[in-house]
């Protein structure tokens, strides 16, 4: 090589350039502790709730101490660990209270504490935001309600437990429960086809002759609701349904019309043959006029 001449650098193919610029663009793969972190992470989302805590005739409750619990994931070399993180709110002048700046996948909410009053709700309640089909969402104008009872307020009392059983098509069944009360109604209906096997059509109109009525969800406030209430419910299920209804469980408050707040629970089991419709209904009423279903 002649002395003060450089070794030319080996040109390089278009497609070796191009190899180099994809190299240089990829990202290096994940290890397991940062695929494990980023799952976490997906799965840890913020937490907003927005609550209100109200007494047995729906006023609000000021300075009441709302404890929470909300469940986060916390990456580990070995795996996922749920980690609970605790704390309390003060309900305002109004009862409301919020809960926020907070991260997780789930909140669990009470026990509530006042002097004078217990918490009527018999266990926390839990709301999920992550990994459930239907995550929570808050709404500051339409706030989840707990109910607290003052010591000694007047509850409801057993009205009665009936067992049911008549028969279809016999128009308007009435099940009487008293003055104060009335006689619940129930029309079943079932229509006859040709060829049935296992799936009818049938129907049950649920209604109170001296009451309006209101359906109450499964995790229902121990208080009957202020509106809503309407004369009668219907129920029922058709041959062609996709998921043929065999059955029914419903839990109504309701109204009389002298100003009474009560709560009633409804089972009925429509029989495949003719041998008509099975059940039962107890009802329990608040004889003070409070809406207090405690």
């Amino acid at each position: 090589m002649w002395k003060g001449c450089t070794k030319a650098e080996p040109k390089s193919s278009p497609e070796q350039a191009v190899k180099t610029q994809k190299q240089a663009g990829e990202k290096k793969p994940q290890t397991q502790l940062e695929e494990i972190r980023s799952y976490v992470q997906r799965g840890n989302v913020p937490i907003t709730f927005y609550g209100r805590v109200i007494d047995e005739n729906g006023t609000g409750l000021k300075e009441v101490s709302i404890g929470y619990e909300v469940q986060r994931g916390e990456a580990l070399l070995d795996g996922v660990k749920v980690h609970t993180d605790s704390g309390t709110v003060l309900s305002g002048a109004d009862g409301s209270f919020e809960i926020s700046r907070r991260s997780g996948s789930s909140l669990t909410v009470g026990p509530s504490v006042k002097d004078g009053y217990r918490d009527a709700q018999r266990d926390v309640r839990s709301f999920g935001y992550m990994g459930t089909t239907e995550p929570h969402e808050p709404d500051q104008d339409k706030p989840v309600l707990f109910v607290m009872v003052k010591n000694g307020a007047p509850g409801t009392k057993d009205i009665g437990h009936k067992t049911l059983k008549f028969a279809w098509n016999q128009g308007a069944v009435r099940i009487p429960f008293g003055n104060k009360l009335g006689d619940f109604v129930i029309v079943p209906t079932r229509v006859r086809g040709e060829g049935e096997l296992r799936n009818f059509d049938w129907t049950v109109k649920v209604a109170m002759a001296d009451a309006e009525l209101v359906a109450l969800g499964s995790d229902h406030a121990p208080i009957a609701p202020a509106e809503g209430y309407k004369g009668s419910f219907e129920y029922g299920a058709r041959n062609g349904d996709a998921e043929w209804r065999g059955g029914l469980q419903a839990t109504y408050a309701f109204r009389t019309s002298g100003g009474l707040y009560g709560i009633a629970r409804l089972v009925i089991y429509p029989a495949r043959d003719d041998s008509g419709v099975n059940g039962s209904l107890k009802v329990g009423l608040n004889e003070t006029g409070s809406r207090n279903l405690d």
